[in-house]
């Protein structure tokens, strides 16, 4: 389908990217209903179950919100910009039933984020971790301190890989960063070098110092592929999107949520996705990388 003509009066001010203000989240949505309701008029009530997102970073979040719940969106063709950008859907599943549809295998390699909130009680960590387990899979879970770490190495330290928590890669490395979502990225035709060295502070500041903290584990048990993983269980009630869709292997891995991520911001790095074809799998939609493999328009992989 073709988004209609953002060149129009009617849709002035609605292709943005999601602002990164939780407070404007909602009337962020509330101007793109437009769209919704102009494409619902001209097609019996329905909202796309397929879209394919030719265009960009300032195209892509009204892609993605008009798609229809349990819909695929599609990363394809030459893409402009590179910080993409979207507003979650309302539903939530079971870690089995996410995992199954991610077509997860028995030994492939997993990463679980345990404990987003404060505390050291995590009802649905636990369920991911342990379904996890009985599926077969290489588990390592992050947590974000040492507490829920020692509460993952208590209960399941026999049974898992290993763990890491984000205070202890703080202390190996301290330039290490983890911010609450993607940095801003300027438009690369725009700001060519303020673009590139955003994108080179988030890759060594965050992603670098987490897979290295990572590969020390899973380079202890032999592991060939140190530092990717075939499938990351992400948490709603953080944003970790881009450094998710940048730990999972190029071609076959996949991002998966399970917990309900609706009037939620989330944001990646869109090279990562569409130029390597990884997947993201959430309860009530999926997004789809299939660029051509190569790096175009001077964009370099974080992942």
């Amino acid at each position: 389908m073709e988004m209609p003509n953002q060149n129009s009066l009617r849709y002035r001010g609605v292709y943005t990217k999601v602002p990164n203000d939780p407070s404007r989240w909602r009337r962020w949505e509330e101007m793109g209903r437009v769209l919704l309701e102009d494409y619902r008029r001209k097609n019996g009530g329905e909202l796309p179950h397929q879209i394919v997102c030719r265009e960009g970073e300032r195209e892509f979040p009204r892609c993605f919100q008009m798609l229809q719940k349990g819909g695929t969106l599609t990363l394809q063709g030459d893409l402009n910009g590179a910080h993409f950008t979207f507003v979650g859907k309302e539903g939530q599943r079971t870690p089995w039933e996410m995992l199954n549809r991610a077509g997860f295998s028995r030994g492939e390699s997993l990463l679980i984020f345990y404990g987003v909130r404060e505390g050291l009680e995590d009802p649905v960590g636990e369920e991911m971790i342990e379904t996890g387990l009985q599926s077969g899979g290489r588990l390592v879970v992050a947590t974000y301190n040492d507490k829920q770490k020692h509460c993952i190495d208590s209960r399941w330290g026999g049974a898992i890989t290993g763990a890491i928590s984000l205070e202890e890669v703080h202390r190996n490395g301290n330039r290490f960063d983890w911010p609450p979502a993607m940095p801003y990225l300027p438009d690369p035709d725009v700001k060519k070098e303020e673009f590139r060295e955003a994108v080179r502070l988030f890759q060594e500041r965050t992603v670098q110092p987490f897979v290295a903290a990572l590969h020390g584990v899973l380079e202890g048990v032999g592991d060939s592929h140190a530092g990717r993983f075939d499938v990351v269980l992400d948490r709603a009630g953080h944003d970790s999107l881009a450094v998710s869709a940048s730990l999972v292997r190029p071609q076959t891995g996949r991002v998966v949520y399970c917990e309900d991520m609706g009037g939620r911001r989330y944001s990646f790095y869109a090279p990562d996705v569409w130029l390597d074809r990884r997947r993201i799998e959430m309860p009530e939609a999926t997004i789809v990388g299939r660029g051509n493999g190569s790096a175009r328009g001077g964009f370099r992989r974080i992942g």
